[in-house]
């Protein structure tokens, strides 16, 4: 049973990342489906094995597109990292693990490089074509992973929750009300305050606990 609602859970969460990104295929190209396209890369790789995956990473996300490199080369069989900039801005100790990884061919950067557009067909995805140098080039690769970085919608709630990287603070902890924030009987779950984890499984049992927190609040 527990197998069961492992494979449920692990579906569930891959399929939600290849819907998310559908308006995002839509700009690329007009024949494009959402297989083999996906926003997170946690869960989603687990059905990746064996594949040649690329990643698309914006200048400003800064350790994302290499934690994510870095993850998936120890999976598939070559990953292809494509940058806008000339170098990476991550922390110095993720650039040379992705550099060592590039060394043993398990990485292959694509430097001063735009993501043109992403082509495939009913089966899913099967090539990228990106501008290097304002030069075409074409990757036949079996899947894509857009690293653009994590930022929480919270603007709306500045100067009204206490904030920390953009991040709502909540209590935390194991003693009850963890998803409080610094106002009595406002609760945070998801995104919002997760700066750490960012997966939708563990959204939704942040969801279920400020529920539960809640109810607990207007009960008293």
């Amino acid at each position: 049973c527990a197998a069961d609602v492992d494979d449920w859970i692990t579906n569930a969460a891959t399929n939600r990342a290849r819907i998310a990104i559908d308006e995002i295929v839509a700009l690329n190209t007009a024949h494009c489906n959402a297989n083999g396209i996906a926003i997170g890369v946690g869960i989603t790789a687990q059905i990746e094995q064996a594949y040649e995956l690329g990643i698309v990473q914006s200048a400003a996300t800064r350790n994302t597109a290499a934690e994510e490199a870095l993850y998936l080369s120890r999976i598939c069989s070559k990953v292809h990292l494509i940058h806008r900039r000339d170098e990476l801005r991550a922390e110095k100790i993720l650039r040379d693990r992705v550099a060592e990884a590039a060394n043993e061919g398990k990485i292959e950067m694509h430097w001063n490089s735009q993501l043109s557009e992403v082509l495939g067909d009913e089966k899913g995805v099967h090539s990228i074509e990106i501008v290097t140098d304002e030069e075409k080039k074409k990757l036949e690769l079996t899947g894509v992973f857009i690293a653009i970085g994590h930022h929480p919608n919270t603007e709306i709630f500045k100067g009204q929750l206490e904030m920390k990287n953009d991040y709502i603070t909540i209590k935390s902890g194991t003693e009850g009300m963890a998803t409080a924030t610094s106002v009595p009987g406002v609760y945070a779950a998801g995104d919002v305050s997760d700066q750490i984890y960012r997966q939708a499984i563990t959204s939704a049992g942040f969801g279920c606990m400020a529920a539960l927190d809640a109810e607990k609040f207007l009960s008293e």
